[in-house]
């Protein structure tokens, strides 16, 4: 016990969060409420396609978010809804503090609470386990993380929560079952598939604006669209800026003014490049790419290679990160992802990418793609019937 409460204490200190809350309604929670906890805005990409589904079938939803930037995501969530489902959002705001998870969930009551990979925290499990709340774990990973939890749960001489496991692959499936034998773990695919789907459905009034002036400047050359681009990247790129027969539309990851006047100074002595310095747009502006190369694998780690693929675009990136990312497998074992080891092997991997890309190769691309759609029905129905 007083493990339990030096932990919640210090947990305290150090949380100095901006805190939101945009809905807040106790007296609609229940037996129909599912719980969503996501750490980011990111994460919370994985979740929301289960929260739609959710809603849809009549469903309550909470949801919850680590991370303070995500209230403009939280925000456009909220308005995508109708009326009815907006009604059933029992609660739209920022995750507690530690020691605040108790009184949250007693206060909603949900039956189930689903988050993302390897999301853990010991006041979050503890919590579960004492209300009886199962965890369910989307894209689920067996990292450190969960295994430090339930460790830190042993000390507080607190029992882990019920667990629910969903993994991508089947070496992470046999590796969480090594791990947390007790918890009842299954193959599914990835929910953020079904959210691509969903984004490719919805008309971008500003990307395709911006669609018609990138055609009209790119003419019969090739499109190479640099995504989520950093400095590095362009300076890997920097051997095929002459290249006559292609353009480069180069979309930064970093919009801060000391950033896109770096990136503009590499930029503006080729024709042939040009920024686009707008968040909301990217993923859209990929269908009209010839290749794509995906950014932040020679710094921090690869951005998401999602997006593109989602069109049937090949892809090139540097290989930093690449290995935590479960679509980076299948990508590459299909072809579509080509990953340099280092930033002079960019230039080669773009050429050979675009001499072999072709219309046939797109659709094989997406045909991929649609065969592994379906994992937020396949979730949700496990989930059902294991509660």
């Amino acid at each position: 016990m007083i493990f339990r409460q030096l932990w919640e204490w210090l947990s305290l200190k150090l949380d100095r969060r901006n805190r939101f809350l945009l809905r807040s309604s106790p007296s609609v929670g229940g037996q129909d409420l599912f719980w969503f906890h996501a750490a980011s805005a990111g994460e919370w990409e994985s979740l929301r396609p289960l929260a739609v589904e959710w809603l849809k079938r009549d469903g309550r939803v909470g949801i919850s978010f680590f991370s303070e930037s995500a209230k403009k995501f939280a925000e456009g969530f909220l308005a995508s809804l109708s009326k009815e489902q907006l009604d059933r959002v029992s609660y739209c705001g920022s995750s507690p503090q530690e020691q605040g998870w108790r009184q949250l969930l007693r206060e909603y009551r949900p039956k189930v609470c689903i988050s993302n990979r390897y999301e853990a925290w010991p006041s979050l499990w503890a919590a579960l386990s004492d209300l009886c709340i199962p965890l369910a774990l989307v894209n689920a990973e067996p990292r450190s993380s969960l295994v430090w939890v339930r460790r830190a749960l042993a000390l507080f001489n607190v029992s882990q929560p019920r667990l629910i496991f969903f993994a991508i692959s089947r070496e992470a499936e046999l590796s969480l079952l090594t791990q947390f034998s007790e918890a009842q773990t299954s193959l599914a695919g990835d929910p953020r598939l079904e959210r691509m789907e969903e984004r490719k459905k919805i008309k971008n009034v500003r990307a395709e604006a911006l669609k018609e002036e990138i055609f009209s400047w790119k003419k019969d050359r090739k499109l190479l669209i640099v995504g989520n681009a950093w400095e590095v990247d362009l300076k890997a790129l920097s051997p095929i800026f002459t290249d006559p027969s292609l353009c480069l539309l180069v979309v930064p990851h970093d919009l801060g003014v000391a950033n896109l006047d770096l990136l503009s100074r590499i930029i503006k002595p080729y024709p042939s490049l040009r920024m686009c310095a707008e968040y909301g747009v990217l993923a859209e502006l990929y269908a009209l790419a010839d290749l794509a190369y995906v950014g932040g694998g020679f710094g921090k780690g690869i951005h998401s290679v999602i997006e593109p693929a989602a069109y049937g675009v090949s892809i090139v990136a540097g290989s930093h990160r690449a290995e935590t990312f479960s679509e980076t497998r299948w990508l590459r074992e299909s072809g579509q992802l080509r990953l340099a080891e280092r930033p002079q092997d960019v230039a080669p991997l773009i050429l050979r990418g675009l001499s072999q890309a072709s219309l046939m190769e797109r659709e094989k691309f997406l045909e991929i793609w649609r065969e592994k759609l379906g994992a937020t029905e396949v979730i949700l129905e496990r989930i059902q019937s294991l509660l």
